[in-house]
């Protein structure tokens, strides 16, 4: 089957190593400028080094669009993407989607990333319980408490803090106590408003519940149209539009973290 959305490094051939690029949703006009969810991930990841790499992207949602066997024995990663839909639903492209995950979760040793969407989804891949959080919308730049247990500190500028910020965009959540994880998982860690901000197993998956692939003009877009759409109230729209002035985005830093996963080295 032959892709159309394939971006390819200089000096690169399609029978080279490739990042598989999992795009969950459709464009979004408002962030035209920015391109789709894939591009600003591939966009993420050469900022973060990744210069000399192959991109793939696979559309999943409006063609289900997806690595072929052949293609997979050569994948150095795989990236799922945001979503405006939800991890926990029973759509056909959704139910496909978390099939192809837990295949590659368990015939396949290269390493899965994820952000907001994506993250929630490799979580129900798992067997864990996504779903709407009780506290409503989290979003714009928020700072994450690293689990002690997983060592992300080297790799994101945070001054030596046991912390990073990162653009947040979501409703829902994984609602699994992180206590209860499949063996070898841990959460990377927690903010006010959610206790799972994603999920780590040594050199085979990291994930977010933030977006490391929106910058902060992204999220001002987002963050402004949310209001517009009377999805959130003055006081949430008040205090994400401060913390977007006065927070450092990290996206990039946590990108690296992703970065070193795909080289084996996290």
């Amino acid at each position: 089957m032959e892709y159309k959305d394939k971006i390819l490094a200089p000096g690169k051939s399609m029978d080279d190593a490739f990042v598989a690029i999992l795009v969950c949703d459709t464009p979004i006009d408002a962030l035209s400028e920015f391109g789709d969810f894939g591009d600003q991930a591939i966009a993420l990841f050469r900022a973060a080094g990744m210069t000399d790499t192959l991109f793939r992207k696979y559309d999943v949602i409006s063609k289900m669009e997806y690595p072929t066997a052949e293609e997979l024995q050569r994948c150095q990663g795989l990236y799922l993407t945001g979503s405006r839909s939800d991890a926990f639903a029973n759509s056909p492209w959704i139910d496909r989607l978390r099939e192809f995950v837990r295949m590659c979760l368990q015939e396949y040793q290269f390493p899965i990333t994820a952000s907001c969407f994506g993250h929630q989804l490799v979580a129900t891949a798992l067997g864990l319980a996504v779903g709407r959080s009780p506290r409503g919308w989290e979003m714009g730049l928020t700072q994450v408490q690293i689990n002690s247990a997983i060592n992300l500190r080297p790799l994101i500028s945070n001054s030596g803090k046991n912390n990073f910020t990162v653009m947040e965009m979501h409703q829902d959540e994984v609602l699994t106590n992180p206590a209860n994880l499949p063996p070898g998982y841990v959460n990377v860690g927690s903010s006010a408003a959610c206790g799972c901000q994603g999920l780590y197993k040594k050199h085979r998956v990291l994930t977010f519940q933030g977006h490391p692939e929106f910058t902060t003009a992204c999220g001002e877009v987002l963050v402004e149209s949310r209001r517009r759409a009377g999805q959130v109230d003055a006081a949430l729209y008040n205090d994400a539009k401060s913390r977007n002035a006065s927070l450092s985005n990290d996206g990039v830093e946590i990108g690296r973290c992703m970065v070193e996963l795909f080289h084996g080295r996290l």
